[in-house]
């Protein structure tokens, strides 16, 4: 497990990179979910897309706070 951090952690600016992107598109879409009516398809696939984005943010989120409590313990 330890090499897995390792190698998500050597990925450090495309992970900051990816939070900015998925921050923009959950607003995207919870602008498109105010918007669309409920009982259609764009509805409910727009609360699929928010699913799937906040179980992305929740790991980007994760894999900042592990790489950056791997870099304390490293630097001591």
């Amino acid at each position: 497990m330890e090499k897995f951090w390792k190698v998500v952690c050597a990925t450090g600016p495309a992970i900051k990179i990816a939070l900015n992107i998925i921050i923009v598109l959950i607003l995207l879409s919870i602008y498109s979910f105010l918007i669309v009516s409920p009982d259609t398809g764009s509805y409910y696939l727009t609360l699929a897309n928010i699913t799937i984005l906040v179980i992305l943010l929740v790991f980007v989120l994760y894999s900042i706070w592990r790489c950056d409590k791997l870099s304390d313990i490293e630097n001591g």
